[in-house]
C-alpha cells in the first residue's frame, strides 16, 4: 500500500489535498453566494465548507510539523463550524429561541474545548471526540436535516441545493469518518474529496433552476 507521496506520510497528504480543496470550495461558495450568506441554508453549508479547509490544512500541519497547537486550532475550526452549521436546525425554533440556542450551543463547544485543552483526560480524548462529534453533530444532524428539509421542499431549486449540500455533507462527516476509524484510508479520501464537489454542484445547479423559475414569474407577470 503506498505509504508516502512526493515524501509526504499519506494521511497528512490527504488532508492537505483535501483541506485545499475544500478552501478552493469555500472561497468560490462565498464569491458566488456572499449576497445569501443570511439564508440559513446557504450559512450552513458555506460554514461546512469553510470549517472543514481550516481543519484539515491545520491538523495536517501539526502532524507534519509535530505541533500540537495545530491541531488543537483544527480541533476549535471543527466545534465553531458545527455550531454555525445546527443554526439550521435550529430553524423549527422561533427566532428569539433559535439565537438562544445558538449562544449556548457555542458557549458548550467553546467550554469543552478550553478542558479538552488544559486537563489531561481531555487531550486524550479530543481526537475520538472531535471525530465522533462530527459524525453526529454535522452528519447525522445537520446533514439530515439539511437532506430531510430539500426532500420536504416543494420548491425545485432548494430540494436540489438541500438535498445535495445535506448528501455532501454525510458524505464527509459521516461515511468518510467511519471509513477512517475503521482504516480504509484510502475509501474515506474519495468520500472526504467528493463532499465538496456534491455540495457545490448542487447549490450551482439549484440556482440554476431558481433562476429560470424567477424568469418564468416575471415573463408571466409582463403578460398580465
Amino acid at each position: 500500500m503506498l505509504e508516502q507521496i512526493f515524501g509526504i506520510p499519506l494521511g497528512i497528504a490527504i488532508m492537505w489535498v483535501g483541506g485545499i480543496l475544500y478552501a478552493a470550495g469555500a472561497v468560490l461558495f462565498f464569491i458566488s453566494f456572499r449576497r445569501e450568506m443570511e439564508n440559513e441554508l446557504i450559512e450552513a453549508l458555506f460554514s461546512f465548507l469553510a470549517s472543514m479547509a481550516f481543519a484539515l490544512l491545520l491538523m495536517g500541519s501539526g502532524e507534519y510539523l509535530q505541533n500540537i497547537l495545530f491541531g488543537y486550532l483544527g480541533s476549535l475550526a471543527v466545534l465553531i463550524g458545527s455550531a454555525f452549521m445546527l443554526k439550521f436546525p435550529l430553524t423549527v425554533f422561533p427566532v428569539t429561541k433559535r439565537k438562544i440556542l445558538f449562544r449556548l450551543i457555542l458557549t458548550i463547544v467553546l467550554v469543552s474545548f478550553i478542558w479538552m485543552v488544559l486537563w489531561p483526560l481531555g487531550r486524550k480524548i479530543m481526537p475520538m471526540f472531535i471525530m465522533s462529534y462530527m459524525v453526529v453533530a454535522n452528519g447525522l444532524i445537520a446533514g439530515f436535516f439539511i437532506f430531510f428539509a430539500g426532500l420536504r421542499s416543494k420548491e425545485k431549486a432548494i430540494k436540489i441545493k438541500a438535498t445535495g449540500g445535506g448528501l455532501g455533507v454525510a458524505s464527509c462527516c459521516i461515511v468518510a469518518h467511519l471509513a477512517s476509524i475503521s482504516g480504509a484510508i484510502l475509501l474515506s479520501a474519495v468520500f472526504q474529496f467528493m463532499a465538496p464537489l456534491l455540495l457545490i454542484g448542487s447549490v450551482f445547479i439549484g440556482r440554476h433552476y431558481q433562476r429560470q423559475e424567477e424568469k418564468s414569474r416575471n415573463e408571466v407577470v409582463g403578460k398580465n
